[in-house]
């Protein structure tokens, strides 16, 4: 017990002297970093209002309880945001290819995982139980698996994730990479790998993609791609996906979180404005969170700014998202002339947009930042000025 207070409380440092580091960089990279205005009102501004945002809701729990300050990592990834125009005036993305390193880290990692999964699921090796917040899981040295009531792993592909749902969301970008790539054997892995995590939102964005690439590819034709999608996906959902969708529904109520999610959101949206404008008090316990009648989950994204960060958050996240999605929209359907990085970039943001009805997504984590930012600072300054 005393060994493990002392490794939570020494984590708690680390974490604490990481973000005043962090903080203290940002400063000194905004400084640094040349702005014109399209950077700053698309870009820089309401990345800041979602920070300003949970700083102020944060301030304001740890008032009453110091716990509150737990909250200060959800603040990470957008500092990092705000922090990627100094590293790309630096030429760091010139340099470094983040999706190349990015790819070979779930390529090395599927393939291990891929390996115990499937020697776990015949019983061929031993697993570990481990109780967490989040539930009961059975892990390996470096899969994890929901753990069912009669102590057996699910057959859902988590890799070492939390859920399968995310695994197949972060599968998403890597798979576009690859095609366009031409790293085939990544393909067949990464593919080989979303086709076990069994999941239905997974599945969908996935369409979403491949129509997405096969309406650019040369001499295809349109409608024999739309009729062949079509019926994929019927008989999908008709035939294979009867067993998956059984054993998905015993393992929780999820799609009912899910509704309440979205009805709470739309329900209490005005009313957070006269009772919690700043976001409702902080609590690291979710129990607690869910006592307040104001809680809105966690499973539709913009609920989580609104609640988490207040309308200041909201407004800023609700711009990021809406002007990086319309941004690709645009690109994709008028610009005749994109490179294979950009139709990486501008395709991964599109299919990923439906995730936002169903968990946290890859803009809730540093990879949004180093991934898909340099791609929306570079039209930002670049395309948008030749105009």
């Amino acid at each position: 017990m005393k060994i493990s207070l002392e490794l939570n409380f020494l984590s708690r440092v680390v974490n604490s002297l990481f973000i005043i580091f962090l903080f203290l960089f940002l400063f000194y990279a905004i400084y640094q970093t040349k702005l014109n205005k399209y950077l700053l009102y698309f870009y820089i501004f309401p990345g800041v209002l979602i920070l300003i945002g949970f700083l102020i809701n944060i301030v304001k729990s740890s008032l009453v309880s110091l716990d509150s300050l737990g909250y200060l990592s959800q603040t990470i990834p957008w500092i990092v945001f705000l922090i990627i125009p100094y590293f790309y005036q630096k030429n760091v993305f010139k340099v470094i290819d983040y999706w190349e390193i990015f790819s070979k880290f779930i390529f090395y990692t599927t393939i291990f995982s891929l390996i115990e999964y499937l020697l776990a699921l015949n019983s061929y090796i031993s697993l570990k139980a481990v109780e967490t917040a989040n539930g009961d899981f059975l892990t390996g040295k470096i899969a994890i698996f929901h753990k069912l009531s009669d102590g057996t792993p699910h057959f859902r592909f988590y890799s070492c994730f939390m859920e399968p749902g995310t695994f197949a969301m972060f599968l998403l970008p890597v798979i576009c990479h690859a095609f366009y790539k031409k790293k085939y054997l990544r393909l067949f892995i990464f593919l080989t790998a979303f086709y076990f995590t069994f999941s239905l939102g997974g599945i969908f964005s996935l369409i979403i993609m491949a129509i997405l690439i096969l309406f650019k590819l040369k001499g295809v034709k349109k409608y024999l791609i739309v009729v062949a999608l079509l019926f994929g996906a019927i008989f999908y959902l008709s035939f294979i996906n009867e067993s998956i969708k059984g054993a998905y529904d015993d393992k929780g109520n999820s799609a009912v979180e899910r509704e309440e999610s979205y009805s709470k959101t739309a329900d209490n949206i005005t009313k957070l404005f006269f009772n919690y404008p700043f976001g409702i008090p902080l609590n690291i316990d979710t129990s607690a969170n869910q006592k307040n009648e104001f809680y809105l989950g966690t499973n539709f994204i913009p609920g989580i700014y609104l609640q988490f960060g207040g309308y200041i958050a909201f407004i800023g996240y609700i711009f990021v998202l809406m002007f990086s999605t319309i941004l690709s929209l645009f690109l994709y359907l008028f610009k005749k002339h994109i490179y294979n990085e950009d139709f990486i970039v501008i395709i991964s943001l599109l299919t990923l947009f439906p995730f936002i009805f169903q968990r946290l997504t890859i803009m809730e984590s540093s990879i949004f930042a180093f991934l898909f930012s340099p791609y929306i600072i570079k039209y930002l300054i670049y395309s948008i000025d030749k105009k």
